[in-house]
């Protein structure tokens, strides 16, 4: 018995992305170890995206697969004569999403995963800011899926409901075991899907 179907029609291509602006997230930054106390990042962007393939097990509501991982941040440092530091994060991980309810279209799935990461600092002035570090991350996601046709789907993600990271320096900033808050995550840095079914 195969418990991963390997009918090409019945798996999944899935995006996820993440967009901010937000510079709450400078004030976390400017107390970063490796940055001087006298530095105020300023103009910070951030994004992410995250290829992903899901395969039904034996059909059901319980999709397992592999992922790939690309981020980016960027902020100027006025004290610096506005120099531009950039921050670029690899991951390859894999993942498993449940989704068990049809709310009147509304589909809301769990999904909890692990990846290795590298975090990189470049273009830094601030030479203990250049150096790569590599960590692990666990995570569970919450989200939020609408079907828009027959092979499309989109979803809104409130992503890392819960976390654990291996170092305390990541690109998610966060420590060790962290749960929640999902919706102020969310607010500083939406990320939304969209699934094609292959």
């Amino acid at each position: 018995m195969h418990l991963v179907s390997a009918q090409s029609h019945n798996n999944y291509l899935e995006v996820v992305a993440g967009l901010s602006f937000y510079n709450e997230d400078l004030a976390i930054i400017s107390q970063d170890v490796v940055l001087p106390e006298e530095f105020q990042p300023e103009d910070y962007f951030r994004f992410q995206i995250i290829p992903k393939v899901n395969f039904p097990i034996n059909n059901s509501k319980l999709v397992v697969g592999p992922h790939v991982g690309f981020g980016y941040e960027r902020f100027k440092i006025a004290e610096q004569n506005n120099e531009v530091v950039h921050r670029n994060l690899y991951k390859v991980g894999g993942h498993a999403q449940y989704e068990k309810f049809n709310i009147y279209g509304l589909r809301p799935y769990i999904e909890i995963g692990a990846n290795y990461n590298i975090y990189q600092t470049s273009n830094s002035a601030i030479a203990s800011d250049n150096q790569t570090v590599d960590y692990w991350k666990s995570y569970m996601d919450i989200g939020l899926r609408v079907r828009a046709s027959e092979s499309f789907a989109v979803s809104l993600l409130f992503k890392d409901f819960a976390t654990y990271h291996s170092a305390s320096r990541n690109f998610e900033r966060e420590d060790d075991f962290t749960i929640g808050p999902f919706l102020s995550n969310f607010i500083q840095f939406p990320h939304f899907s969209v699934r094609y079914k292959l």
